[in-house]
């Protein structure tokens, strides 16, 4: 099941929408099962259609999840903030230190 990094994960949570994913390196990875989504199991179609009847037939929570996913997308997937750990990386590691 290769998938990568699920950017288009980001992109959906970015705009709060809850997801659904399955549990597969990539979107596992990115979606909070029971926060800002759904992980189900790979090849489980009962439990992929439970997890988003759950979402539609509560609004609630799917604006909760939503909100939960925009939240974690400009927290965890900052692209500024990322750009910054990465030169202070580099500049550690020029000199040989860690304080990142």
């Amino acid at each position: 099941f290769p998938e990568g990094f699920g950017l288009t994960c980001i992109e959906a949570m970015a705009l709060s929408k809850p997801l659904v994913v399955t549990d597969i390196p990539g979107p596992s990875e990115i979606v909070i099962d029971g926060i800002t989504g759904y992980i189900v199991p790979p090849a489980d179609p009962e439990k992929l259609a439970r997890a988003i009847l759950e979402i539609i037939n509560n609004p609630e929570l799917a604006y909760k999840m939503g909100q939960s996913g925009r939240i974690r997308v400009e927290k965890t997937f900052n692209i500024n903030m990322n750009i910054k750990k990465i030169e202070c990386l580099y500049d550690n590691l020029v000199r040989r230190e860690l304080k990142c």
